[in-house]
């Protein structure tokens, strides 16, 4: 009889992970944020990336619970940073 073997409890599921991305995508478009008005940046590149892909990150978040409102923010957000990136 071959015995089951037990799940590795070390072993990151995918859920875990999106979480891992939503916080790191609320740290990206917090830090924009902060830098931006303590004058560190300025609104170019760097501002942008960060915004970009902490939107998507949280967008993805957004997805999996479902999270309308918020959801359709972080689309519109991402948006408008692609946007100024490209212009």
């Amino acid at each position: 009889m071959k015995a089951s073997a037990a799940p590795n409890a070390t072993r990151p599921n995918a859920k875990s992970w999106r979480e891992v991305g939503g916080w790191l995508g609320m740290i990206a478009v917090t830090l924009a944020f902060g830098l931006n008005a303590a004058h560190v940046i300025d609104d170019g590149l760097t501002y942008q990336l960060l915004n970009a892909g902490g939107a998507l990150a949280l967008f993805f978040v957004c997805l999996e619970k479902r999270d309308w409102p918020t959801l359709v923010l972080e689309l519109i957000w991402f948006a408008v940073s692609c946007w100024r990136l490209v212009n």
